[in-house]
């Protein structure tokens, strides 16, 4: 091989070794996946006392992959906790009276943010597609949408709506 050919090959490495250096790196992951026995602390969601869901401390000591390979580990309990209380919260809201499956094109009542992400406010929607955009079940009515808020707290809903949106207070 010439000089030339040589220097040509190592021109394109550093060419791709460039690439890499100038890629940008990934957006940081609200989850966590240790490795197998390195020892990080993790925090997970379980059930409590009265199978309410809380988070508890882990250390990833196990060498059994699948242990670390779902999407329940997160970095910190401040997080955990705040996943734990906005599925708890999401629950709830379906266990309201009122609650129902979303049903074809009938109009139902959606508990959304407003755009500011500051208050709530009930929407009727008539497309199955629209409602499942939403994260909220469906209420028959506006009547049964605004009791659920009163029942379950409008700065308990915010703050599920923000967390599962990855916005923490």
């Amino acid at each position: 091989m010439d000089l030339l050919e040589r220097l040509t090959k190592l021109e394109a490495e550093a060419a791709e070794l460039r690439k890499l250096l100038t890629k940008p790196a990934p957006p940081r992951s609200l989850l966590t996946k240790p490795e197998p026995r390195d020892g990080s602390q993790y925090w997970a969601l379980s059930f409590g006392q009265y199978c309410e869901l809380v988070s508890v401390e882990g250390c990833a000591c196990s060498s059994e992959v699948g242990f670390y390979a779902h999407g329940n580990l997160f970095q910190s309990e401040v997080i955990a906790k705040a996943y734990a209380e906005a599925l708890d919260t999401l629950l709830l809201l379906r266990h309201q009276p009122g609650s129902e499956r979303a049903c074809g094109d009938r109009t139902q009542y959606i508990i959304r943010l407003t755009g500011d992400m500051g208050r709530l406010r009930v929407a009727g929607f008539d497309d199955t597609r629209l409602k499942a955009e939403y994260v909220t079940p469906c209420f028959v009515s506006q009547h049964w949408a605004d009791l659920a808020i009163e029942t379950v707290g409008a700065d308990r809903i915010l703050r599920m709506f923000k967390t599962l949106h990855g916005v923490y207070e």
